[in-house]
């Protein structure tokens, strides 16, 4: 019997270690936020796609548009000049999308971009859920 418990003990043991040993990298990624252009871009127009009901046609020219404008924001930002940029940042991205979209499409995308909480400054194209 005691042989049994000492072989339980060390499989337990082992396995909590080698848990332990793999959590860290796991709960780093998690945190990690996702700051590429091409990542918020690639969820932003995954977003889009299912709210707005995009048709398959549609989604290339609206994430290469998205795309567009993230990278011009990290640009930007980098720069310290992203709140000049902020001013026509939402009017030209609108003005980009809408002859993607159809009619139907971009009125439910204005009414989506109104009613974004007022704390996204920072990234006004975020995606909020």
């Amino acid at each position: 019997m005691p042989v049994a418990s000492s072989r339980f003990c060390y499989c337990l043991c082992s396995s909590l270690l080698l848990l332990l040993l793999a959590l860290p990298p796991l709960s780093v990624r998690a945190q990690q936020p996702a700051t590429s252009p091409a990542v918020r871009a690639t969820a932003y127009t995954r977003y889009l796609t299912q709210v707005l009901r995009l048709q398959p046609h549609q989604y290339a020219p609206l994430y290469r548009c998205t795309l567009r404008s993230f990278a011009a924001q990290d640009s930007l930002a980098a720069q310290g000049s992203l709140p000049a940029f902020l001013t026509g940042a939402e009017q030209y991205y609108a003005a980009a999308v809408q002859p993607l979209l159809t009619p139907g499409q971009y009125s439910a995308f204005v009414l989506l971009r109104e009613r974004q909480p007022a704390d996204s400054s920072r990234q006004p194209m975020a995606v909020r859920r």
